[in-house]
């Protein structure tokens, strides 16, 4: 008769990692939405990626082109659960050049060539969306307006699940659930390279995670993805960033 004393430790081991596993996935999902997409412009005022903004468009201070909307979002018409919070409309606003935007959080919020604003400048009118004169945006897809979300939800990609001590069984076994690509409201960032958290420039406190743009209206390199992130304490803080393979 073999003596399985010896196996005992292992299996009490690996059933403690199946139930820490276990929990630390319930206690990490967060609730996120897919933007239901309609092809089309719409008016200003509409949730949309892409198109006219609501107020006028701003120029970029390196290559002086008018800029390209890739977001707009009423924080009021979200679903519950959505992370965004304050007056808006929240705008994002790129040039589409990669001279004036290397992708990080140096010059968050704005830099040369983004911008991000939640609510219209004073300046602005509700009504129209002022002309420039200066170069037409260039964009690569076509404005779609937002219709609806998705719901669903999302788990932390690998960076962020080996920020919270995984072991490494365990960071195998959560490959399968890893964050969500392309378009998305609220959840984790799918990080492509490594992760790079933004800190309110006000209190210093880590910004949470709002939304994740795909490289539908402009380039962000090879598989390129988009991170727009907000300070809970101090709405009109934003920051952006973007990464590729």
């Amino acid at each position: 008769m073999t003596d399985t004393t010896d196996l005992d430790p292992i299996l009490r081991s690996d059933d403690l990692r199946r139930e820490r596993l276990a929990t630390w996935l319930d206690a990490a999902r967060r609730p996120c939405f897919e933007p239901l997409l309609e092809p089309g412009d719409g008016t200003p005022d509409d949730a949309k990626m892409g198109g006219t903004p609501l107020g006028a468009s701003p120029v970029c201070k390196g290559c002086q082109r008018t800029m390209v909307l890739l977001l707009q979002l009423d924080p009021a018409t979200l679903p519950e659960g959505a992370p965004l919070v304050g007056e808006g409309p929240l705008q994002v606003f790129h040039c589409g050049n990669h001279d004036c935007d290397h992708g990080d959080l140096t010059h968050a919020p704005g830099g040369t060539g983004v911008r991000l604003r939640l609510g219209l400048p004073k300046a602005s009118s509700r009504a129209t969306s002022a002309t420039s004169k200066k170069a037409k945006p260039v964009a690569r897809g076509q404005a779609s307006r937002i219709i609806g979300w998705k719901p669903g939800v999302d788990l932390p990609s690998s960076g962020d699940a080996d920020a919270l001590r995984l072991d490494a069984k365990e960071l195998r076994l959560t490959q399968a659930q890893r964050s969500r690509g392309g378009d998305k409201l609220g959840g984790y960032p799918s990080w492509i390279q490594a992760p790079q958290p933004a800190s309110c420039p006000t209190c210093d406190a880590p910004m949470r995670f709002v939304f994740q743009l795909s490289a539908r209206l402009v380039d962000f390199g090879d598989a390129g993805l988009g991170y727009v992130h907000q300070c809970a304490k101090h709405p009109t803080k934003l920051a952006f960033s973007w990464s590729s393979t």
